[in-house]
């Protein structure tokens, strides 16, 4: 979780990078460990099309926010630019795709659900053979789409 204060920093120094970014048609994607609602009222302080949310459901797991109920406020509020699929244990230690707490049914169900069509960013430990394991990640996220 983020302070009143960081928050407050970060807002400042993305008002000020802000107008770049839009003059020259780039999104600024956010990623942290922040509510939706936190990230709604930053994202209307900053005021600028050009912020978003990168939401990582790991993230969000681990502190108890429910991606579920988070991604679709996300979407209808137009700030939803990116989707972290990574999986962690609570603790925050970083696991496969499918061998940690990240209830990827629910994510999976939720993209669908809320026609989110856009990029899904893979973070994913590598223990062995990364050709065989990158296979396997883009068929586990394939079905996670899919349904």
């Amino acid at each position: 979780m983020q302070t009143d204060q960081q928050i407050e920093w970060a807002v400042a120094g993305l008002k000020r990078v802000a107008p770049k970014a839009e003059s020259r048609g780039v999104t600024l994607a956010l990623e942290g460990t922040v509510s939706d609602q936190t990230w709604l009222a930053m994202i209307e302080q900053i005021g600028s099309d050009a912020v978003g949310v990168y939401y990582d459901v790991a993230n969000a797991m681990t502190y108890d926010f429910d991606s579920s109920a988070e991604m679709p406020v996300l979407m209808a509020a137009g700030v939803l630019t990116q989707i972290h699929i990574k999986d962690m244990m609570h603790d925050r230690k970083n696991m496969p795709l499918g061998q940690g707490e990240v209830d990827f049914e629910a994510v999976g169900r939720t993209i669908r659900a809320i026609g989110y069509d856009a990029y899904l960013v893979l973070e994913t430990p590598s223990s062995g053979d990364p050709a065989v394991e990158q296979k396997e990640y883009l068929e586990f996220t394939r079905r996670l789409i899919e349904g």
